[in-house]
């Protein structure tokens, strides 16, 4: 009887099987995963990369300069006011000469006065000598007449040289330009006492502007007199040329100063901006869009690229690399990648290795174009 059940739950155990794989295979599968369809570029290895660095400076004048007068006094007239154009050599300001002018009138009514007196004792000084030859006049005369004589030449003298310096000084109670420029500070106002060397007017030389802006000693050193370069203020790009790269080192940067000169309608001076320089760095590498790279594990790079799977189609498969160098657009990498490569330039996210993918540049109005060059 044991026997006997035994093998009736055997022989039913075995047609409920037969009848659920029956059943298994009438019902449809699911549909296979369709491939993913990519856009690749072609892999193409190159022997450097160009690095575009920029570096911060101002926008300067040429030259400056601060007016003041070399002696103090009140100001009578400023003739110009802030932002003014003024050509060289024009009168920009002047001191309260009265006084002045009242001392020259003193010391040219003396110095009549004492041409006079020379004029007399030169007079007397020759009838003397005709006394003398004749016996009628004693020597202590006639010297003391040639001595008046040599005392009122130097008076004379002494007083023209007064003069001379009076007019030196009302001279330069007058301040003019010394070079074309355009007037920045105005320090004081007409009628004002103001003392010597106190600055007076900032003149800007607008014609030349300049644009300051230190580098490394290693970037400075490639830079030479004449070179072009494009100067960005506020996004605009301002062609340069270098006019000098001083030789010492600034104390506080440890940079080089370099000065550029910019052509005229340049923006406002003290204005900061930047100087574009490109780098040129060689060492082999693949220049490969920045949506191409994948996160990988403990901080590694991956790339997706496209691999025959032997039946006429590709499936993916990653490819470590390392980055060298990134910008806002593209990446430098070196790796796993080889020349010839089809690189998944977008979309890698989601995409898993060995999954089958349709390239776009098999579609109709579709191609792949070449990555890595510059």
């Amino acid at each position: 009887m044991t026997l006997v059940v035994v093998l009736g739950a055997g022989a039913v155990a075995t047609g409920l099987s037969s009848a659920i794989a029956a059943r298994t295979q009438a019902t449809d599968g699911p549909d296979p995963v369709p491939a993913a369809l990519v856009a690749t570029a072609f892999a193409e290895e190159q022997r450097g990369f160009t690095v575009s660095r920029r570096f911060a400076g101002q926008i300067e004048p040429m030259r400056t300069a601060a007016l003041a007068f070399e002696a103090g006094g009140t100001l009578s007239r400023v003739l110009v006011d802030e932002g003014d154009v003024v050509s060289e050599g024009e009168l920009v300001a002047r001191l309260d000469t009265r006084r002045l002018e009242a001392e020259r009138a003193r010391l040219r009514a003396l110095r009549k006065a004492d041409v006079a007196r020379a004029e007399l004792a030169r007079r007397t000084s020759a009838r003397q000598e005709d006394l003398a030859q004749s016996g009628f006049a004693s020597d202590q005369r006639l010297d003391e007449v040639r001595l008046t004589l040599a005392e009122l030449e130097a008076a004379i003298a002494q007083t023209d040289a007064a003069l001379a310096d009076i007019t030196l000084r009302i001279e330069k109670a007058e301040l003019r330009a010394p070079f074309a420029a355009r007037v920045g500070t105005r320090a004081v106002d007409d009628g004002m006492a103001v003392g010597a060397g106190v600055p007076v007017l900032t003149l800007l030389e607008d014609s030349r502007p300049t644009f300051r802006v230190g580098l490394a000693p290693r970037l400075a050193h490639t830079l030479s007199p004449g070179d072009a370069h494009d100067v960005i203020v506020d996004g605009q790009a301002y062609p340069a040329t270098v006019t000098a790269v001083r030789p010492d080192l600034d104390p506080a940067t440890g940079t080089r100063t370099v000065i550029l000169r910019l052509m005229d309608g340049a923006p406002p001076f003290r204005q900061s901006g930047t100087l574009r320089l490109d780098e040129r760095i060689e060492t082999p590498g693949f220049a490969v869009p920045l949506t191409a790279l994948r996160e990988g594990v403990r901080g590694a790079w991956t790339v997706t690229v496209a691999q025959p799977d032997g039946s006429g189609g590709h499936v993916a498969a990653m490819a470590a690399v390392e980055m060298i160098h990134a910008d806002d657009r593209i990446a430098y990498v070196r790796g796993t990648i080889r020349t010839g490569a089809r690189v998944v330039v977008d979309g890698t996210h989601r995409l898993v290795p060995r999954q089958r993918i349709r390239l776009a540049a098999d579609e109709p109005g579709l191609a792949s174009a070449d990555i890595g060059r510059e």
